[in-house]
Parts: structure tokens; C-alpha cells; sequence
């Protein structure tokens, strides 16, 4: 059970701070709800039903696993669909599942897109690299919460890890 002042990950909105308790009214009867507060954005808010909270936040990965996922990230398989559509599909499954294995095999198999698209002058399409900054965004924010660095270092260092 989460309560106010824990540092969790909210599926896909990333790593947040608890802030407080709040009883609302959005759609239906009041209800109460937990008030994020984003890390790494200051300016957004999001509020999650307290009773949705065990689906959509999770604590953030300990060091040790946050290491063995970086190292491992090269042999990780690729999730690479040729389809576009499908492939939008996919890859936003992974990211409002939130899963970090999956955020991480995900990140790295557009790496490895974009570097084979690099080496025959194209680019990644719009929507490959709108989900790629996503990803990134919740993956360093966790990563850089858990090894106490900042994000464009872990973003640095995976980067550093798929050469």
C-alpha cells in the first residue's frame, strides 16, 4: 500500500512523489484520489484513484536490478514489428504497461532501428520516435532515482551500453 510522501512509478507517467490525498468528483461520485507530483516535470499534477493505485504505480527498481537490466540490455531481444501501425500498437502496449524489462527491450531494439536507418541515410518515423522519448523519459527517471544520477547520464549510459 503507497501513502503520502513515497517516491513511486506511475505506469507511464514515471517516477513520482506522492504529494497528498484528495477527495473529487471528475466523472460520478466524489472519490479519493493520490496527487503526483512528477520528478522530473514540476509542472504537471496527475491524480490516481486510490482505488486503481496497486494497477497503475509500482515502487521503483532497487539499484541491483536497475544495474542487471542495464548491462543486459545488448542481448536483450529485439520487439521490432515491420507494420507500422501494429508496431505503434505494440509499443504503446509497453508503455501503459510500464513494465521496465520491456521498456528497456523496447529502447533498445529502436536504437538498433535507428542506427540501421542511420547507415542508409533514413531516418525513424515520427511516431517510432515520439514512443522512444517516452520510454526514455520513464526509464531514466526511474534509473536515475535508483543509481542517484540525473537522467541524461543514464540516458548517456545506456546509449553507451548498445554501441
Amino acid at each position: 500500500m503507497v501513502k503520502v510522501g513515497d517516491v513511486v512509478m506511475h505506469r507511464y507517467n514515471g517516477l513520482c512523489k506522492i504529494s497528498g490525498m484528495k477527495k473529487m468528483a471528475f466523472k460520478g461520485p466524489a472519490v479519493h484520489y493520490y496527487v503526483l507530483e512528477p520528478v522530473y516535470d514540476s509542472a504537471s499534477t496527475i491524480y490516481v484513484p486510490k482505488e486503481k493505485a496497486a494497477e497503475l504505480l509500482r515502487t521503483p527498481l532497487p539499484k541491483d536490478e536497475i544495474l542487471k537490466l542495464i548491462d543486459g540490455m545488448a542481448g536483450m531481444p529485439v520487439v521490432w514489428v515491420d507494420d507500422m501501425k501494429r508496431r505503434k500498437d505494440a509499443f504503446t502496449d509497453i508503455i501503459h504497461r510500464g513494465d521496465p524489462v520491456e521498456l528497456v527491450s523496447m529502447i533498445q531494439s529502436i536504437y538498433k532501428k535507428a542506427k540501421e536507418r542511420n547507415a542508409i541515410g533514413k531516418r525513424l518515423s515520427e511516431a517510432d520516435q515520439r514512443q522512444l522519448t517516452i520510454a526514455e523519459k520513464v526509464i531514466s527517471g526511474e534509473f536515475a532515482y535508483g543509481l542517484s544520477e540525473e537522467p541524461p547520464q543514464i540516458l548517456e549510459r545506456i546509449r553507451l551500453q548498445l554501441k
